[in-house]
C-alpha cells in the first residue's frame, strides 16, 4: 500500500496542473484510511501541501482543506503507522497558516478540532501560536479564540512558553468591534487567569503595550454606547485588572487608560451603569490590595476614597458605594487605625449622615453628624449594611444572632480599647445614631454587645486618663436614647445599666457629670444620671415587674452614698426622684434611709447650709416622702409599715437631737417644720387615709414621734406680733402651736365616714405629762373640742 502511495506523492513532484494535482491529492485522502506511510513519505507530502498552500486558488482551496481535514479524522490520527505523518503535518502546520491567503479560517477551524494525543501536539504549539499571534485578518478573530482556548485546554504547559504571543492577540481581540468576539476573548482570558497572574513579569511590558496602544484606543469611542459601557465594565475592565494587579504602580498611562470607562460609568445617568463601574472599583481594590504598603500610600488612599464622595440618590446606588468602600476597608484592615479618618470616616458618613463641622479645638479630630439622611436610610438592605460597618469595626458580630452581609473583620480593631478613644468623637454619637434608627432592624443582643463594648472601651481609657469630654459623650448618647424613646424599654434598661460598670470615683465625680443640672444640684454626679434614667417611667415599668433587679438599683444608691461630699445634696436628689404608688420606692426609700442614718451617726452632719444659714432640705424631702406615699393611697403592707415607722422615728429623733447643735435652729423648729408638712399632705386625704388600719396606724405612730419631740415649755401658742396692713384690717394675733393644730385635726376625724380612727390619747396623755403647771389651762381648753372624740376612742 505505501508503493502506491509513493507513486501518488511522486505524480505530486511532476504534475503542475492544478486540476491535475486536485486529483492526486483525491486519490491520496482515499487512502490515508488503509495505508500506512513512511517517514520521508510523510516529509514529502507535508512539502507538498505547504507548496500548494503558497499558490492556492479558489478551487486548489478545496481539496488542500480536505486533505487537512481527513489528515485530522479519527480514523487516521488513531492509527499509529501514521505517527510520522502526524508529526510532519504539525510540524509544517505554522508554515500552512503562514502562506494560506484564504483558507486560514478552515485551517484554525481544523486545529481546533483535531484529535492528536497532546504529547504530540507539544513540540510544535509554539511555532504554531507564534503563526496564530501573525494573523492580522480581524474577521477570523473568533476561529484563533477558538484555538487558543483549545490549546490551553489540552496543552497548557507549552503554552506557558509563548504567553506573550497569544495573552496579546487576546487582548487585542478584547476591543474588536464585534461585541460577541470581545466576550469571547475576555471569557478565554479570564478562564485561565491564575496562570496569567502568575507570570505577570513576563507579560506586563507585552500587555501594557497592547492595551494602551491598541485595545483602549479602540474601545474609546464605545464609552458613549450603554450597551457597550456596560459589556466593557462588566468584562475588559475586570479582566484587564485581574491581570495587571498592583502593577498598575509601573504605569500611570495605563491606570488612568483603564479607569476612564469607570470614570464614565460613574457619572453616567443611569443607575445600572453606575453599579457597574462599582463592581469595577471593587476589583481595583483587589488589584492594588495585594502590595498593602503601595495601597495605603496616599496617592493611591486617595484615588480609592474617589467613589465614596459621590452622592447616591436610590437604594441600589448606596448599597453599591457601601459594598464596595467596605471592601476598601477589608484590604487595608491592618491599617485601618491610621487611614480612620481618609477611609473609615467617610464610610461612616456615606452610612449615617453628613458631616456638619470638625471640632479644631479637640484634641482627636472630630466629627459630628447631622441628622441621618432619612431618604436613603428608610431603606432596608442599606439600613442593615449601615449597621454591619459599625458593628464590624467595634465588635465581632458573629457572636450575636444578627446575619451580617458584609465580610467581617479578622479582628474589631477599632473596638480595641487601645484604640478606641482616638476616634472615640465620631464614634460614639455614630453608634447612638445607629441605635436610634435600625433598632427596629436588629436583634436585641446585638444592640447590647455593640453597646457593652463601647462602655468597655470608654472605661478602659478614662481609668488610665481622665477625659471629661468622651465620658460625657456616651452620657448624652445615653440619655438621647432612653429620652427619645427609639428602643425597647428592656434594651434601654440593659443600656443604661451597662453605665454603672465604671468605677464608683467617676460615677461620684461631679466633673463627669453629664447632666443638663434641671434637678437644681450643682453637685450632680453620673450614679445620679443613671438613677434618673432608670426611673423613665418605660424602664421603670420593667424594672417593677422583676423584683431581682431592684437590687441593681439599691446597689448605685449605696455608691452614691460613698461620696465624700454632698451626701446630703445627692439624697434630696434622689428622693425627688422617687415616684408614687409603687411599693418599689418604699424599697429603696429604706436603703437610702438606712444609709443617712449611719452618715448621720458617723458623720454628724445634718446641714446642707453653713453656720449662719442651715439647709435642712434633704432630711425633710427623705422623711416628707413616706408621708405623700402613704397618706396618696399607697400600698404597703403591716409589715413594711412597721419598718417603716422604726426607720422614720430613728432618723426623725436623730434628726432632732442634732439640729439643737446648730446655733441657727430655733427650739422647736424641725418639728414644727415636719408637722407642716404632714398637715399639708394630709389636706384631702383623711378619707382616703382612714380607710386602711396600716395608713392610720403609720399617722398614729409618726404623730406621737412628733409629739415626743416636741417643747412644751412655751404658751400653746405662737405670738405673731401686731401690725397695720394696708387695707386697715389688723392680722392675728394669736395662732396654736403646730403639734397641737395636728392633734386637733387627727382628734376631729372621728365620725361615722371614718373606716378607721386615729387613737391620739396616747399623745394627749405625753402632752399633759410634759407642760408645766403654769399652762395647765390654757392647754387642757384646747382640747375641749375633742375631748368627745378622744373618750370615745377609749370606750371603743
Amino acid at each position: 500500500m505505501s508503493g502506491k502511495f509513493q507513486s501518488f506523492l511522486n505524480e505530486l513532484t511532476k504534475k503542475e496542473c492544478s486540476s491535475e494535482r486536485n486529483q492526486v491529492y483525491n486519490s491520496i485522502i482515499r487512502l490515508l484510511k488503509t495505508s500506512s506511510t513512511t517517514l520521508k513519505q510523510s516529509k514529502l507530502l507535508a512539502q507538498q501541501l505547504t507548496l500548494d498552500f503558497g499558490r492556492e486558488t479558489a478551487e486548489s482551496s478545496n481539496i488542500l482543506l480536505s486533505v487537512i481535514h481527513a489528515l485530522f479524522d479519527s480514523d487516521v490520527t488513531d492509527r499509529t503507522e501514521h505517527t510520522d505523518l502526524q508529526t510532519e503535518i504539525l510540524r509544517n502546520f505554522s508554515v500552512f497558516l503562514k502562506n494560506s491567503k484564504s483558507s486560514q479560517a478552515k485551517l484554525l477551524n481544523e486545529l481546533s478540532n483535531h484529535n492528536f494525543p497532546p504529547t504530540v501536539v507539544a513540540p510544535f504549539v509554539e511555532d504554531i501560536v507564534a503563526a496564530v499571534g501573525s494573523i492580522s485578518d480581524v474577521t477570523i478573530a473568533d476561529q484563533v479564540i477558538t484555538t487558543v482556548a483549545r490549546f490551553l485546554s489540552t496543552n497548557q504547559d507549552a503554552m506557558l512558553t509563548c504567553i506573550n504571543i497569544w495573552l496579546t492577540k487576546l487582548l487585542s481581540y478584547t476591543s474588536h468591534q464585534a461585541s460577541s468576539t470581545r466576550v469571547s476573548a475576555v471569557s478565554v482570558i479570564d478562564e485561565h487567569i491564575d496562570i496569567i497572574v502568575k507570570r505577570r513579569d513576563v507579560i506586563m511590558h507585552s500587555c501594557a503595550g497592547t492595551l494602551t496602544k491598541i485595545c483602549f484606543p479602540a474601545l474609546k469611542p464605545l464609552y458613549s454606547n450603554d450597551e457597550a459601557l456596560k459589556e466593557i465594565l462588566s468584562s475588559q475592565v475586570l479582566v484587564i485588572m485581574k491581570i495587571i494587579g498592583v502593577q498598575f504602580k509601573r504605569s500611570s498611562t495605563l491606570l488612568n487608560a483603564t479607569l476612564e470607562p469607570v470614570a464614565k460609568g460613574f457619572r453616567h445617568s443611569k443607575d445600572e451603569i453606575k453599579v457597574l463601574s462599582f463592581k469595577a472599583w471593587d476589583q481595583l481594590i483587589e488589584a492594588l490590595g495585594e502590595d498593602k504598603e503601595i495601597m495605603s500610600s496616599p496617592k493611591y488612599i486617595n484615588l480609592l476614597t474617589q467613589p465614596i464622595k459621590f452622592k447616591a440618590k436610590n437604594e441600589v446606588v448606596l448599597e453599591s458605594m457601601i459594598r464596595t468602600s467596605w471592601k476598601l476597608v477589608v484590604k487595608l484592615e491592618e491599617k485601618m487605625v491610621d487611614l480612620f479618618e481618609l477611609v473609615c470616616a467617610p464610610l461612616i458618613e456615606l452610612c449615617l449622615g453628613d458631616i456638619s463641622s470638625r471640632d479644631k479645638t479637640s484634641r482627636r479630630s472630630s466629627l459630628r453628624f447631622s441628622q441621618l439622611r432619612q431618604n436613603l436610610l428608610s431603606h432596608s438592605s442599606t439600613q442593615l449594611l449601615s449597621a454591619d460597618v459599625i458593628g464590624h469595626m467595634i465588635m465581632d458580630v458573629t457572636t450575636t444572632t444578627y446575619s451580617p452581609r458584609l465580610t467581617p473583620l479578622h479582628s474589631p480593631y477599632i473596638g480595641n480599647p487601645a484604640v478606641f478613644p482616638r476616634f472615640s468623637s465620631t464614634l460614639i454619637p455614630v453608634i447612638c445614631d445607629v441605635i436610634k434608627h435600625l433598632h427596629r432592624q436588629l436583634p436585641d443582643d446585638f444592640i447590647s454587645q455593640l453597646w457593652s463594648t463601647l462602655v468597655n472601651c470608654v472605661n478602659c481609657y478614662i481609668a488610665k486618663k481622665r477625659d471629661t469630654d468622651m465620658f460625657r459623650s456616651l452620657f448624652n448618647s445615653t440619655n438621647q436614647i432612653v429620652n427619645e424613646s427609639v428602643v425597647p424599654p428592656r434594651v434601654a434598661m440593659t443600656l443604661v445599666f451597662n453605665l454603672s460598670s465604671f468605677p464608683t470615683k467617676i460615677l461620684n465625680s461631679s466633673l463627669y457629670y453629664a447632666g443638663d443640672r434641671e434637678l437644681g444640684n450643682v453637685h450632680g454626679t453620673p450614679v445620679l444620671s443613671v438613677i434618673k434614667l432608670l426611673f423613665t417611667p418605660a424602664i421603670l415599668d420593667v424594672i417593677m415587674e422583676d423584683t431581682s433587679l431592684w437590687s441593681r438599683l439599691e446597689e448605685l444608691i449605696s455608691i452614691g452614698m460613698q461620696r465624700r461630699i454632698a451626701i446630703l445634696e445627692f439624697v434630696h436628689d434622689v428622693v425627688k426622684l422617687f415616684q408614687h404608688r409603687h411599693l418599689i420606692f418604699m424599697h429603696l426609700w429604706g436603703h437610702l434611709a438606712d444609709h443617712v442614718f449611719e452618715y448621720m451617726t458617723k458623720s454628724g452632719n445634718i446641714n446642707q447650709g453653713d453656720s449662719f444659714e442651715h439647709d435642712f432640705v434633704a432630711l425633710f424631702s427623705l422623711l416628707g416622702f413616706p408621708l405623700t406615699f402613704i397618706f396618696n393611697g399607697g400600698d404597703c403592707g403591716k409589715d413594711v409599715v412597721d419598718d417603716l415607722t422604726t426607720t422614720w422615728e430613728e432618723i426623725f429623733d436623730k434628726f432632732v437631737e442634732m439640729s439643737r447643735l446648730v446655733s441657727s435652729v430655733k427650739r422647736n423648729e424641725v418639728v414644727n417644720k415636719m408637722i407642716e408638712m404632714t398637715i399639708e399632705k394630709l389636706e384631702g386625704n383623711e378619707k382616703s387615709i382612714c380607710e386602711t388600719e396600716t395608713s392610720v396606724q403609720f399617722l398614729t405612730n409618726i404623730t406621737m414621734v412628733l409629739v415626743s419631740n416636741t417643747n412644751y415649755t412655751d404658751l400653746p401658742t405662737n405670738i405673731i406680733p401686731e401690725r397695720k396692713s394696708p387695707t386697715g384690717g389688723s392680722p392675728k394675733e394669736k395662732q396654736l402651736q403646730p403639734i397641737l393644730r395636728l392633734m386637733l385635726k387627727l382628734g376631729n376625724l372621728n365620725s361615722e365616714d371614718m373606716t378607721y380612727m386615729v387613737d391620739i390619747t396616747t399623745h394627749v396623755t405625753h402632752v399633759f405629762t410634759e407642760i408645766s403647771d403654769k399652762y395647765f389651762n390654757e392647754y387642757f381648753l384646747i382640747f375641749v373640742p375633742i375631748l368627745h372624740n378622744l373618750i370615745e376612742g377609749m370606750l371603743r
